[in-house]
């Protein structure tokens, strides 16, 4: 019925539907979550029509807060039997989202439960969205990790955790006889644990062995990999160890799942960048360049970008090293892995696969820049990332590769430069605010430079004059880092001290100066 009903709504394919089928015989998991898993159907779509059939409200749970007095009332143990999630606690009732708001059992188990005087109210949302809300909503951050007993953590334990604040990466850190443990929240380093040498060997030894490492090899680096299942969703782990001379340092890779990565308007682009930005993207031809430092965001800029030329008229082939977020209807590959092509014969191959846009995961020497502009050349969009500090710098860069004079000049879009800077917390530094724990922060805001590579900038630019370079820059919509982010300033949106931490005071142009001796004329 469900199916059904999303191809009369259009949402899914015939085909699309007796795939998910095929997989929901195999491995018994409910149809709708085939759907998302592969790709085929919005969780939002999903969670929206499952109401309707119902007759109930939907409830989107990642917007929402826990509610401890909800809580309260219902064991984390019946909570994950029942399938069923408390969202609110009134006066006048108890809400609980589930997967089917009309199941005569789930209502009857939780009238047992009902606090007096309240009625019980239902609301409609998806499997996967009750599982992680049950991980994160019942998680005590004195449970985790053994604080109180002072032993040393579990590897599931210490990951959900990451994955709970909200980690970009977890640190592994020796010391002399001891081991400290950071997450990077936001950008940020926060320490989490410190333990004694002997306790930390049996954690970094299991998560080695998760990431298929060399449990005997300490003395040279190792990168690995790993999938777990936290939170009701699979989470994918990128680790790398690397010799210390207090022993063997693990930091590992948080890779959210596809469904957190946003739309162009949903990264936080305002009105003036998004149409600068659908610009570079409108155009059929040319290299679209994303930069900035490591930890800026790129990635999910680079995404976005693919969210929107993802539907369903073009061919995009992606090569990436590694492959941090499989997308349904996108052909992806990683180079080198098992003995397989290396990344110049996967660039060069993969232009025998009629492709529209091509995807570069980053540009890290001459004859990648090389191939990638020839692709431009010859008709295809082709995206890339680069680590640079600016814009600007980011030609300068691909001239640094060494790459021919003829190839960089009008083959380049544009370059879209970027930071992310901590957001300001709504509650003013409260101590017990469960959003930023006092720290005055939380989330962050990407701060963005489009450049259009127009004729009259390219022209500028290549003969040496960078003031006129972006004076007509300025023609396209371009405007430095550092403005950008003296709007977020005046909006009440970022502090001071958080824009000098991330831009300084130049604002992230200090490496963008030309000079005669490499320029190309």
């Amino acid at each position: 019925m469900l199916g059904e009903r999303l191809i009369e709504r259009g949402q899914i394919s015939r085909d699309q539907l007796q795939i998910a089928l095929t997989e929901q015989k195999r491995n018994g998991q409910k149809l709708g979550r085939v759907l998302v898993k592969y790709g085929f159907l919005d969780d939002g779509v999903l969670r929206q029509v499952l109401a309707g059939m119902h007759g109930s409200e939907s409830v989107n749970l990642h917007k929402l807060k826990p509610c401890p007095q909800a809580l309260a009332c219902l064991p984390v143990a019946e909570a994950r039997r029942l399938g069923a999630v408390p969202v609110s606690l009134t006066a006048a009732e108890w809400v609980l989202a589930c997967t089917d708001t009309r199941s005569v059992r789930l209502r009857d188990r939780l009238r047992l439960r009902l606090p007096a005087g309240r009625r019980l109210r239902l609301l409609q949302a998806t499997e996967a969205d009750i599982a992680a809300a049950i991980s994160a909503f019942y998680v005590s951050d004195n449970a985790v990790a053994g604080k109180q007993a002072g032993a040393a953590p579990e590897p599931q334990a210490l990951l959900a955790e990451a994955v709970r604040q909200g980690a970009s990466d977890v640190h592994l850190e020796p010391g002399d006889g001891y081991l400290r443990i950071r997450f990077r929240v936001d950008g940020v380093l926060h320490e989490q644990r410190s333990l004694h040498a002997e306790q930390c060997k049996p954690l970094v030894g299991q998560l080695k062995v998760l990431a298929g490492m060399d449990l005997a090899e300490t003395r040279k680096p190792q990168d690995g990999r790993f999938t777990l299942t936290l939170a009701g969703m699979a989470v994918d782990f990128r680790a790398a160890s690397f010799p210390t001379i207090h022993g063997e340092s693990l930091v590992l890779r948080v890779l959210k799942p596809m469904r957190d990565v946003l739309s162009l308007e949903g990264i936080g682009l305002g009105k003036r960048d998004l149409t600068a930005i659908a610009a570079l993207i409108d155009k059929p031809d040319g290299l679209i360049l994303i930069a900035g430092p490591t930890g800026s965001g790129k990635t999910s800029t680079l995404y976005a970008i693919l969210e929107r030329l993802n539907d369903g008229s073009r061919s995009i082939v992606t090569l990436e090293d590694p492959v941090e977020f499989a997308v349904s209807g996108i052909r992806q590959s990683t180079p080198g892995r098992r003995g397989g092509m290396s990344f110049h014969e996967g660039l060069k191959s993969l232009m025998r696969q009629d492709p529209d846009v091509v995807v570069v995961g980053e540009i890290r020497d001459g004859e990648t820049a090389t191939i990638a502009l020839r692709a431009a050349m010859t008709g295809h969009r082709v995206l890339a990332t680069v680590h640079t500090r600016c814009a600007f710098s980011a030609l300068q860069r691909l001239t640094d590769l060494g790459v021919p004079p003829g190839i960089l000049q009008g083959n380049i879009s544009g370059v879209v430069a970027q930071r992310l800077i901590r957001r300001n917390c709504r509650c003013g530094a409260r101590a017990d605010c469960p959003d930023c724990h006092g720290s005055g922060f939380h989330g962050r805001q990407l701060v963005a430079e489009i450049l259009r590579l127009t004729a009259a900038v390219e022209q500028a630019y290549w003969q040496g004059d960078l003031a006129l370079a972006k004076q007509q820059a300025r023609l396209g919509l371009w405007r430095p880092l550092q403005e950008s982010a003296q709007d977020l300033l005046k909006a009440g949106t970022v502090a001071a001290q958080e824009v000098q931490r991330v831009l300084g005071s130049s604002g992230g142009e200090a490496d963008d100066g030309l000079s005669a001796h490499n320029l190309v004329s």
